[in-house]
Protein backbone atom coordinates (compact mmCIF):
# COMPACT_ATOMS: atom_id res chain seq x y z
CA UNK A 1 0.00 0.00 0.00
CA UNK A 2 3.00 2.60 0.75
CA UNK A 3 4.03 1.76 -2.87
CA UNK A 4 0.81 3.06 -4.22
CA UNK A 5 0.54 6.15 -1.89
CA UNK A 6 4.23 6.97 -3.17
CA UNK A 7 2.91 6.72 -6.30
CA UNK A 8 -0.20 8.50 -6.56
CA UNK A 9 1.67 11.29 -4.56
CA UNK A 10 -0.03 10.79 -1.05
CA UNK A 11 2.87 10.13 0.68
CA UNK A 12 6.74 9.73 0.94
CA UNK A 13 9.57 8.32 2.55
CA UNK A 14 12.79 9.45 3.64
CA UNK A 15 15.82 7.69 3.49
CA UNK A 16 15.42 7.97 7.45
CA UNK A 17 12.66 5.23 6.64
CA UNK A 18 10.39 7.91 8.25
CA UNK A 19 7.12 7.99 6.03
CA UNK A 20 5.09 11.40 5.68
CA UNK A 21 1.90 11.92 4.38
CA UNK A 22 1.53 14.59 1.74
CA UNK A 23 -1.21 16.88 3.02
CA UNK A 24 -1.71 18.24 -0.88
CA UNK A 25 -1.74 14.42 -1.79
CA UNK A 26 -5.40 14.35 0.08
CA UNK A 27 -6.71 16.85 -2.58
CA UNK A 28 -8.93 15.44 -4.73
CA UNK A 29 -7.02 15.14 -8.05
CA UNK A 30 -6.50 12.92 -10.60
CA UNK A 31 -6.28 8.89 -9.42
CA UNK A 32 -8.03 10.04 -6.06
CA UNK A 33 -10.75 7.62 -7.24
CA UNK A 34 -8.02 4.56 -7.93
CA UNK A 35 -7.08 5.50 -4.38
CA UNK A 36 -9.94 5.52 -2.85
CA UNK A 37 -11.02 2.19 -4.58
CA UNK A 38 -7.18 0.89 -3.06
CA UNK A 39 -8.04 1.85 0.47
CA UNK A 40 -11.76 0.68 0.41
CA UNK A 41 -10.14 -2.82 -0.79
CA UNK A 42 -7.61 -2.92 2.15
CA UNK A 43 -10.02 -1.79 4.53
CA UNK A 44 -12.65 -4.68 2.85
CA UNK A 45 -9.92 -7.78 3.21
CA UNK A 46 -8.51 -6.43 6.98
CA UNK A 47 -11.74 -6.71 8.63
CA UNK A 48 -12.51 -9.53 6.16
CA UNK A 49 -9.78 -11.73 8.02
CA UNK A 50 -10.41 -10.52 11.48
CA UNK A 51 -14.17 -11.35 11.00
CA UNK A 52 -13.97 -14.73 9.80
CA UNK A 53 -11.29 -15.38 12.95
CA UNK A 54 -13.64 -14.66 15.38
CA UNK A 55 -16.31 -16.73 13.62
CA UNK A 56 -13.05 -19.47 14.06
CA UNK A 57 -14.13 -20.86 10.96
CA UNK A 58 -10.51 -19.18 9.36
CA UNK A 59 -6.86 -18.49 10.83
CA UNK A 60 -5.99 -16.05 8.49
CA UNK A 61 -3.05 -13.83 9.57
CA UNK A 62 -4.41 -10.65 11.54
CA UNK A 63 -1.51 -9.65 13.91
CA UNK A 64 -0.70 -6.45 15.53
CA UNK A 65 1.85 -5.36 18.09
CA UNK A 66 0.34 -2.72 20.61
CA UNK A 67 2.18 -1.08 23.77
CA UNK A 68 1.20 2.17 25.74
CA UNK A 69 3.36 4.76 27.98
CA UNK A 70 5.45 5.46 24.87
CA UNK A 71 7.18 9.09 25.03
CA UNK A 72 7.04 10.49 21.28
CA UNK A 73 10.47 9.71 20.29
CA UNK A 74 9.82 6.10 21.26
CA UNK A 75 6.89 5.76 18.82
CA UNK A 76 8.94 7.98 16.14
CA UNK A 77 11.57 5.24 16.73
CA UNK A 78 9.26 2.24 16.52
CA UNK A 79 7.80 3.89 13.44
CA UNK A 80 11.18 3.73 11.72
CA UNK A 81 11.13 0.12 13.08
CA UNK A 82 7.77 -0.93 10.97
CA UNK A 83 8.38 0.77 8.46
CA UNK A 84 12.26 -1.21 7.74
CA UNK A 85 10.40 -4.41 8.48
CA UNK A 86 7.54 -3.85 6.12
CA UNK A 87 10.15 -3.13 3.27
CA UNK A 88 12.04 -6.49 4.34
CA UNK A 89 8.55 -8.64 4.56
CA UNK A 90 7.74 -6.56 1.05
CA UNK A 91 10.34 -7.77 -0.83
CA UNK A 92 10.20 -11.66 0.87
CA UNK A 93 6.21 -11.72 0.38
CA UNK A 94 6.00 -9.89 -3.21
CA UNK A 95 8.87 -12.26 -4.37
CA UNK A 96 7.04 -15.44 -3.62
CA UNK A 97 3.87 -13.77 -5.01
CA UNK A 98 5.72 -13.51 -8.53
CA UNK A 99 6.88 -16.85 -8.05
CA UNK A 100 3.16 -17.79 -7.57
CA UNK A 101 1.61 -16.06 -9.89
CA UNK A 102 4.05 -16.88 -13.11
CA UNK A 103 4.30 -20.96 -11.94
CA UNK A 104 -0.32 -20.60 -12.38
CA UNK A 105 -0.22 -19.11 -15.87
CA UNK A 106 1.90 -21.88 -17.05
CA UNK A 107 0.82 -24.93 -14.46
CA UNK A 108 -3.34 -24.05 -13.82
CA UNK A 109 -5.86 -23.87 -15.65
CA UNK A 110 -7.92 -20.27 -16.11
CA UNK A 111 -10.85 -21.69 -14.26
CA UNK A 112 -8.75 -22.92 -11.30
CA UNK A 113 -7.24 -19.35 -10.87
CA UNK A 114 -10.02 -17.74 -8.22
CA UNK A 115 -8.19 -17.44 -5.70
CA UNK A 116 -6.41 -13.65 -4.60
CA UNK A 117 -4.24 -12.76 -1.51
CA UNK A 118 -3.40 -9.55 0.30
CA UNK A 119 -0.39 -8.89 2.79
CA UNK A 120 -0.21 -5.62 4.02
CA UNK A 121 1.33 -4.02 7.53
CA UNK A 122 0.23 -0.64 8.93
CA UNK A 123 1.49 1.59 12.15
CA UNK A 124 -0.22 4.06 14.00
CA UNK A 125 0.66 6.22 17.38
CA UNK A 126 -1.07 8.66 18.98
CA UNK A 127 -1.92 10.46 22.22
CA UNK A 128 -3.39 7.81 24.99
CA UNK A 129 -6.36 9.53 25.57
CA UNK A 130 -7.02 9.73 21.74
CA UNK A 131 -9.48 7.24 20.94
CA UNK A 132 -11.50 6.37 18.01
CA UNK A 133 -15.31 7.54 18.41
Amino acid sequence: MLDELVRLGMAEEGEDGQIRLLVAGFVPRQGFAEMAQLMQDNLHDHLAAASLNLEGEHNYLEQAVFVDQLSEESARRLHVVAAKAWRQAFKTVMTEAQARYDHDQKNTPPSERNRRARFGSYFYAADQDERPS
